[in-house]
This record gives structure tokens, sequence and C-alpha cells, in this order.
């Protein structure tokens, strides 16, 4: 795995967001699991009660990743968590309520 989707992986796991772009750009979610593990081992994280806590060591990763990021690609960089994907015609998108919150003001 790239520095790029490394730095995706851990931004998907920091938000508790879907591992489905990773999968989009072709990994399968055997090598997505590995690459989970191997980042717990490096201690960027724990797995703890169904939630991931990022360590110090994986906060500081995240900003170095970041930091090489933004200057390879100075550009905004996408937001992957709000992402919705093409729906099939006999598909319904029903948002849960967090993503639209400021409806119920």
């Amino acid at each position: 795995m790239n520095e790029d989707h490394r730095l995706l992986l851990l931004k998907i796991l920091k938000s508790d967001g879907n591992i489905q772009p990773l999968a989009d750009l072709g990994y399968e979610f055997a090598k997505i699991t590995q690459a989970i593990k191997l980042e717990e081992s490096l201690g960027n994280f724990r797995y703890k009660n169904g939630k991931f806590t990022f360590t110090k060591k994986g906060l500081r990763e995240i900003a170095l990743l970041t930091k090489h990021f933004k200057q390879k690609f100075p550009w905004i960089e996408p937001e992957h968590t709000s992402k919705i994907h093409p729906l099939k015609k006999d598909e319904i998108y029903i948002p849960d309520k967090e993503s639209i919150r400021y409806l119920f003001k």
C-alpha cells in the first residue's frame, strides 16, 4: 500500500468511515484487513470495544503523511466520508440523522 492509500486508510479509521474507497482503488478486503492489522501492530491505534482509538504516534503519522501529501499534491483533499456512490435504478438513498443534522436544529 503506497503512502497516499495508507493516509486514506488511517483517515478512514480515524473517522470510523467506510473502507469502500480503498476497495474502489482495487484493494481486496483481505489486503485492507492486513493493512489495518499492520497499522495496529505499528502502534498507530488501538482497537477496543468496537472503536479505533488513535495514539499520539498514530496522530503524528497522519500529520506527517498529510504534510507529505499536500506537498506532493497542493490541491484540496477530497472528503471520502460523505461521498455517496451512484445508485442503481431500484435503490433509494436514505441519509442517517447525523448527515442531515442541520435539518433538526
